[in-house]
């Protein structure tokens, strides 16, 4: 195994179900050694008289185990999406039990990692802010705020699932949080592998991918793997990075870690809004694409677009609007 003394590592998504037990889980942080790892942790330990939440379409039940078997070093993040599938009683059930591994991430207070600041933010356009966690929002506002800002690593929960290019306004709010002094942004929420940009003296990796994800309504899965795991070595103030295989999550071998400059990095086109757009075309969702630099405008789109969906969900409607619409629209590539 390396050295990985003076290292913190970033990794994406984890969730365990059911068909592992927490123990099993616990080993595939053994590339890590004794230094800090934060991982986001999907989903909820479920109260046996709790219900999934109403509108949820894919709730995630953590492994009772997982909260008992976690590696001391190991840092979860509860800032996403599914911390309430199951309601607010089993997430501060979930805090509880996983307090010993459980990392502070409301915005009035610090979080540091053998000296290095961390931030929470969530993309609240895609409902990836969990109720009352008063983590930073991914927007604008954060990058006028120095505290939150100067020197720190963000580690947001956002961006548009199964992309691995950012959309247009993600990655012009990554720029202005770089801009503002911040030495990374990394991304998770996507479940597969992002681009990395070297952008103003810092790194954005748009997305790690799921670290580890059980099999979910035919979804995720070992088979399925799309991950990769961050390391920053604070001296030289340098950042590695290693994918994640199949043999390694079997229980073999050990993740190998390469210099993100060593054809990881993407140079983006200069007209990055019309290769975004190419490259995405409106779905059958109609989701909003996020092809405007305006916020405000972005939120909007998304405000509406929510409300219709739900309203669609509720009335059965949507999946006949989506067949329609699929008929004279492609599909994102």
């Amino acid at each position: 195994m390396s050295n990985t003394e003076s290292c913190i590592f970033f990794c994406g998504d984890l969730f365990v179900g059911r068909e592992i037990s927490g123990g099993e889980a616990s080993r595939l942080f053994r590339f890590a050694g004794d230094a800090p790892v934060l991982v986001n942790l999907e989903g909820s330990l479920k109260l046996s008289d709790a219900k999934a939440r109403f509108g949820k379409a894919c709730p995630l039940e953590l492994h009772a185990s997982l909260a008992d078997s976690l590696p001391s070093n190991v840092h979860v993040s509860l800032a996403n999406n599914h911390s309430l599938d199951f309601g607010r009683r089993s997430y501060l059930h979930t805090r509880e039990r996983f307090a010993r591994n459980l990392v502070r991430h409301e915005r009035s207070e610090d979080v540091f990692l053998d000296g290095v600041p961390i931030r929470f933010l969530a993309d609240l356009r895609e409902e990836c802010k969990p109720g009352r966690i008063d983590c930073y929002p991914f927007s604008r506002s954060v990058s006028r705020n120095p505290a939150a800002v100067k020197d720190a690593v963000l580690y947001v929960h956002g961006g548009i699932e199964y992309r691995k290019y950012p959309s247009y306004l993600q990655r012009n709010i990554a720029h202005e949080l770089i801009d503002a002094g911040a030495r990374a942004v990394i991304f998770q929420h996507s479940h597969i592998k992002g681009v990395f940009e070297a952008y103003g003296g810092g790194l954005i990796c748009y997305g790690l991918g799921n670290f580890f994800f059980s099999s979910v309504n035919g979804r995720h899965g070992e088979d399925r793997i799309d991950g990769q795991v961050l390391r920053y070595d604070r001296v030289p103030g340098s950042w590695s990075v290693a994918v994640i295989t199949p043999e390694y999550l079997g229980g073999n071998g050990d993740l190998q870690f390469e210099p993100v400059e060593a054809g990881f990095l993407e140079t983006l086109p200069d007209d990055y809004k019309a290769f975004y757009k190419a490259r995405y075309p409106l779905d059958r969702s109609l989701r909003p694409r996020q092809l405007d630099r305006s916020e405000w405008l972005t939120n909007l789109k998304f405000l509406v677009w929510l409300r219709l969906s739900k309203l669609l969900i509720l009335t059965g409607l949507s999946g006949r609007v989506k067949s329609l619409i699929g008929k004279v629209s492609k599909r994102p590539s």
